[in-house]
């Protein structure tokens, strides 16, 4: 998977502002929605999947760039606990992962 560069994130992050990037990363996660929602009501992997994957490219290239304003480390945290969360639902429901949950 394609990451980027942390510098060149904070140096995006420097000229356009956290607020504007706030901003865009909630647009970029509206137009992914409406593709996905396209998709999902009319589904054509040739037309509303690229649409997707164009979007979801966006949404992951402005994660990345707010990661450098979080705490990722309290982020991580949280993530383990949802994660975990995750397994224990699916062991209730008769399914426990054949696989570890979690690469480090």
């Amino acid at each position: 998977m394609v990451k980027i560069n942390p510098e060149f994130a904070r140096y995006a992050m420097k000229v356009y502002g956290v607020q504007a990037q706030l901003g865009t990363f909630v647009e970029e996660c509206d137009e992914f929605s409406k593709e996905f929602m396209k998709y999902l009501f009319r589904p054509s992997k040739d037309v509303h999947w690229d649409n997707m994957e164009q979007e979801f490219a966006d949404v992951l290239i402005m994660t990345e760039q707010l990661s450098v304003i979080f705490d990722m480390d309290r982020v991580d945290e949280v993530k383990r606990k949802k994660l975990r969360r995750l397994v224990k639902r699916l062991e209730k429901s008769g399914h426990e992962p054949p696989i570890p949950y979690i690469e480090e």
